[in-house]
């Protein structure tokens, strides 16, 4: 280390060291530090997003708008553009993917993708620890993705670098894992929040996007609200106020307008799961392609993301001029079918592939295609009193598809009326987001690290079993009898009719043979997949979709290993064998554990409030 190196070194520490002991000389470390330390990752946040801001700027003006001649403010319109070299789209993107796969391969793997998941990971099973070369890396890679005309957004790297360089302030001020846990969460919605122009709904995104049903981690919300507040504040006051959408004079004016919104939200739930399916798909397509090095495997996303923009140039980049010509009304409806038909397969190869990139944008575009084709279409088949503006279903449909994806409805509601200023399509915005959640009930979600809820969440372990269920095993009584199970010499005909008919979602698989031990289990999930890949032929049977290497419990476990293997796997419950025999007892659902959770808790109120209240003396 060189001597001017050491010196900038000390005076860093320096600096941390001496706020590190004001906030604790002041009282911070009991009341009110949560504003202190939401204020700094709140200034380290907006830091942090101007110099990824301006190095998307920097990159877009060396390959798209130097070396490609793509005039980076109009990309709606870069194909017609004169001096436009059109065989360079091939190759620009491609670069952009290369340099990003030699980027997050050699020096930060979890800088690949999307970012908000590696925070969401971070927050459930890392105890909110962030080494430092993963935001670095992650700003240089998503810079050259972007940059290059890659089909992504900014949500997700800001989230993950403002998190990253939040972990490891936290880490040098010795929080406990808790506190970390929080101050990344704080970190990810102060960066969105002054990216995005949007301090409210950065604060209840990163409070959201950790759970996959309706629930809110509680605790980030005042944390995260100050950083966004100052982020928000920092980084308009130095780059200026820029807005993304304008929308025009729009509002919610007849319970008429209902009628094609809940439409809409149908249409939301519906290209938001094809979107994520696909997504899904190629992300697992290029995982399994070893024919190629991890590094190039992003190049090959880039260039064949080139070969799409050669013919649909709108699915290059975040598509944001693109959106606004949907609000001018110059996009046609089969247009807008179109584009949003070629970002999903666009997004899917560009972060699919191991690019680094995020989803909120793409998310906003193919929403805003929907909606603006699903009300082309309608506004011929309603009357014309039941129809809102072309620009309010657009808007709406940004914020019923991203709710749909990423499981947030609520954060999704306000970040979009913060970016387009629409707060009058507030009730048709919540209806459709509503709709677009709960028909995804899969739910299929393009964040795989989030969880069901609290009690499935590692960070949350302790406050589920400490006290309650530290003594408690499996015993037949808290198991439920009576479930369905099929032979694995039945058809899988049997197999579909039992399972679209039953509330059950695991079903067990026996061996009559073998007097009716339990081989296996199967899901919906099982027959869909197997449906996919091999069709429904006329001899095919239960053990074909059978899983025989599936988790199991036993009479006499004790719920805190349960409760690891809920949190473990995805399922609604698990059976119970008896370890002898191997034949099935019954059924432990995830509801069952809830319900025996909060019984033993109510008992043991009672108990503490019992005496509580008992005279002194005894």
């Amino acid at each position: 280390m060189s001597k001017k190196d050491r010196k900038s070194t000390g005076i860093y520490n320096y600096i941390v060291k001496r706020a590190a002991g004001f906030i604790a000389h002041t009282g911070v470390m009991t009341t009110g530090r949560w504003i202190y330390f939401g204020a700094i990752v709140g200034v380290i946040s907006a830091v942090c997003a101007m110099l990824f801001a301006l190095s998307l700027k920097f990159t877009g003006f060396i390959f798209l708008e130097t070396i490609a001649g793509i005039k980076t403010s109009s990309l709606g319109m870069m194909i017609f553009e004169e001096g436009y070299k059109k065989w360079l789209i091939l190759v620009v993107p491609a670069f952009g993917g290369l340099v990003s796969g030699w980027l997050t391969t050699k020096f930060a793997p979890d800088a690949k993708g999307h970012g908000t998941d590696y925070v969401i990971k971070s927050f459930h099973k890392n105890a909110g620890n962030i080494f430092l070369r993963v935001p670095v890396v992650k700003i240089i890679a998503t810079a050259f993705v972007i940059g290059t005309g890659g089909s992504a957004g900014r949500e997700g790297p800001i989230a993950q670098i403002g998190a990253g360089f939040a972990s490891v302030l936290a880490r040098f001020m010795k929080l406990n894992d808790r506190e970390k846990r929080l101050l990344i969460m704080a970190g990810a919605a102060g960066g969105i929040a002054a990216i995005f122009g949007a301090p409210l709904g950065g604060a209840i995104f990163a409070a959201e996007v950790l759970y996959r049903n309706h629930e809110l981690e509680a605790e980030v919300i005042l944390p995260s609200i100050i950083s966004s507040i100052v982020a928000f504040s920092i980084f308009r006051s130095v780059m200026g106020i820029e807005r993304l959408f304008s929308i025009g004079s729009v509002s919610f004016s007849s319970a008429y307008e209902l009628i094609p919104y809940t439409i809409l939200g149908v249409g939301c739930a519906v290209a938001g799961i094809v979107f994520v399916k696909l997504f899904n798909r190629v992300k697992t397509a290029f995982n399994g392609y070893n024919k190629i090095s991890v590094i190039f495997k992003p190049a090959l996303g880039g260039f064949l993301l080139g070969v799409m923009a050669l013919y649909l140039p709108g699915v290059l980049g975040g598509g944001y001029q693109y959106m606004q010509m949907a609000f001018d009304g110059s996009i046609p409806v089969l247009l807008m079918f179109l584009l949003a038909a070629g970002k999903m397969v666009s997004t899917s190869l560009t972060i699919g592939s191991g690019g680094s990139g995020g989803i909120f944008a793409p998310s906003l575009f193919i929403g805003a295609m929907t909606g603006g084709a699903i009300g082309g279409v309608l506004r011929y088949m309603l009357p014309p009193g039941w129809m809102p503006p072309e620009a309010a279903f657009i808007a709406v449909g940004m914020g019923g598809l991203f709710a749909c994806v990423a499981r947030v409805p609520l954060a999704s509601l306000i970040m979009v009326s913060e970016m387009t200023r629409g707060y009058d399509l507030l009730v048709p915005m919540m209806l459709v987001s509503v709709i677009a959640f709960l028909l995804n009930r899969k739910p299929y979600t393009v964040y795989d690290e989030q969880v069901n809820g609290l009690v499935d969440s590692p960070a949350h372990r302790g406050d589920f079993e400490m006290d309650v269920l530290e003594d408690i095993i499996v015993t037949p009584d808290i198991i439920e009898k009576g479930a369905v199970v099929l032979p694995r010499r039945a058809p899988i005909k049997k197999a579909i009719d039992t399972a679209m008919n039953s509330k059950q979602g695991i079903f067990p698989v026996i061996d009559q043979k073998d007097g009716g031990r339990v081989v296996g289990v199967f899901s919906l999930q099982d027959i869909k997949e197997y449906l996919l890949e091999s069709g429904l032929g006329e001899e095919a049977l239960v053990e074909d979709i059978t899983q025989h290497n599936f988790i199991r419990i036993h009479i006499g476990d004790r719920l805190h290993s349960v409760v690891d293997k809920f949190t473990a796997n995805d399922v609604d419950a698990l059976p119970v064998i008896d370890e002898k025999t191997g034949m099935l007892m019954g059924m432990f659902s995830r509801d069952g554990l809830i319900k025996l959770y909060n019984k033993k808790l109510i008992a043991l109120s009672l108990r503490k409030s019992k005496a509580g209240n008992m005279p002194a003396g005894q």
